[in-house]
């Protein structure tokens, strides 16, 4: 959005100044008529000499802000994070998840922060499949028995034992 404007200083007609995207500069501060000399610029924009440059905004794990959401040049701002990591204020962080009785999953393994979904459990405890999460459920004497039985007759079979 290119603008342009002239003046006139004590009659006589002064210099026109154009600004891309912003406002350009009037009387003595337009000093070459014709010239793209910009006064203040538009939002998305910042200064750079005489003229309006877009603003470039960075995010670390995600997508920067652009065009008019990015309100300051170089400013870390996100439009969306990448998988495994949620908008925190204006940065990205890593999804956390949680486990009661074992260790929770980081990253892309936590589908969505501050939720259960576990990768490891404590002793005494066996990682169970649950919808879209894993958790921890403590374990039975019988059920921890007919692990040993089963690994141990696999051994056998495979002439480990």
């Amino acid at each position: 959005d290119l603008k342009s404007g002239s003046y006139s200083v004590y009659g006589k007609e002064a210099n026109t100044c154009t600004c891309q995207h912003g406002t350009p500069a009037a009387g003595a501060a337009c000093t070459a008529n014709g010239r793209n000399i910009c006064a203040s610029c538009g939002a998305g924009f910042h200064k750079s000499g005489t003229s309006c440059k877009a603003n470039t905004c960075t995010c670390r794990h995600g997508t920067p802000s652009a065009g008019a959401a990015c309100k300051s040049n170089s400013a870390a701002t996100r439009a969306k994070c990448q998988d495994g990591f949620h908008m925190n204020a204006s940065a990205c962080k890593q999804n956390v998840c949680t486990c009661d009785s074992g260790e929770g999953t980081h990253g892309t393994d936590c589908p969505t922060n501050g939720r259960p979904n576990c990768t490891s459990c404590q002793n005494g405890f066996f990682l169970v499949n649950n919808a879209d999460e894993h958790v921890c459920q403590k374990s039975s004497s019988c059920r921890t028995q007919l692990s040993g039985i089963i690994i141990l007759m696999l051994m056998i079979c495979r002439g480990l034992f």
